[in-house]
């Protein structure tokens, strides 16, 4: 890919935000004479129709598919508000050349706390507490039973750079830490003083708490399935911080209702915001937050800071420096 030619400023475009402004953006790529237009739609056919000159995009939510980028004959690079890339044909992009980047170190200190704060919800019954004292009712045996947390067991689904940061606030704390990790070695895990598990059904079977913390792909949607979540023990409890589709929705409904599972907190689900119907919203031994995991105002900064300075590095010619399809390096 070459560099934008000398007299035509490039286009970048933004399909989607959740920003006051776009000042951090404008004056990183003000370094590389770009033009930056917000479009702030999650409709593709909107993005295909007002970025046609796109040399560059912006994507938080809105989905683009190969029809869609067909229709970007200028485009080189997308670079995601985000770790996951799910909202991107990654296989159309690579045949079309486009780089396609992610900002995977952004707000991982943020989200293994929100685990964290999520566990700590679960264990100690505070959301519960909370909704049934401001309701009239003030009776602590409403949270039996509460056990201690010095000896209990998380299993950690993956582990990649979230769950590392979330291990050590859990061993201060007294928890004994698994892990399931297919792309981590037994070894790197018990440096760090984790138990590894060669299976997702055999550690959760063990656990009082199984916290998922993979990104979603073939292989990992609705890994968490009715047989994983039948094989928990009926005190365990399930956490999910990373994508909605990694867990069968349905099948989670199904164990807290026939009390397989003891309760569940999820920062994700996989309709985002739920239907008004979901029967995740009415029970008392769910947590539920709005996929707000990630999110500092320290986080946010970094995150726009790296997604820009990603794209001007394109414009200039060069690399992603977090390029998530690296066959497109290979040409076509």
């Amino acid at each position: 890919m070459g560099v934008i030619g000398v007299n035509s400023r490039p286009k970048v475009y933004v399909t989607d935000h959740q920003f006051e402004n776009l000042a951090i953006e404008s004056e990183i790529l003000g370094e590389a004479q770009a033009e930056l237009t917000d479009l702030q739609t999650r409709d593709p056919l909107q993005v295909a129709e007002r970025a046609q000159d796109a040399d560059a995009l912006f994507n938080l939510y809105t989905k683009l598919d190969g029809d869609i980028l067909k229709r970007l004959p200028r485009l080189k690079v997308i670079v995601r508000y985000g770790v996951g890339v799910d909202t991107v044909d990654l296989e159309a992009a690579t045949q079309l050349g486009i780089y396609v980047a992610n900002v995977p170190d952004y707000g991982v200190d943020e989200v293994s706390t929100h685990a964290l704060s999520l566990l700590l919800g679960l264990a100690r019954k505070t959301c519960l507490y909370d909704r049934k004292v401001r309701g009239g009712t003030w009776d602590v045996k409403l949270g039996k039973p509460i056990r201690r947390l010095i000896g209990q067991k998380v299993g950690l689904v993956g582990f990649g750079r979230i769950p590392k940061l979330l291990t050590p606030k859990l061993q201060v704390l007294g928890f004994e830490v698994l892990a399931c990790d297919p792309y981590v070695s037994a070894d790197a895990m018990r440096a760090v003083g984790v138990r590894p598990c060669d299976s997702l059904a055999g550690m959760a079977s063990e656990v009082d708490y199984l916290s998922v913390h993979v990104p979603l792909g073939r292989d990992t949607r609705h890994l968490i399935s009715a047989e994983v979540l039948q094989v928990m023990k009926r005190s365990a409890y399930l956490i999910n911080t990373s994508r909605g589709a990694t867990v069968d929705e349905m099948a989670l409904i199904r164990a807290l209702t026939e009390g397989e599972i003891a309760g569940a907190a999820l920062d994700v689900m996989e309709q985002e915001p739920p239907a008004p119907d979901n029967p995740l919203l009415w029970m008392d031994n769910v947590i539920l937050t709005p996929h707000a995991a990630y999110y500092s105002e320290e986080a946010f900064v970094d995150l726009r800071k790296k997604a820009a300075q990603q794209i001007c590095e394109v414009l200039r010619g060069g690399v992603p420096e977090n390029l998530v399809n690296k066959e497109v390096l290979q040409g076509p």
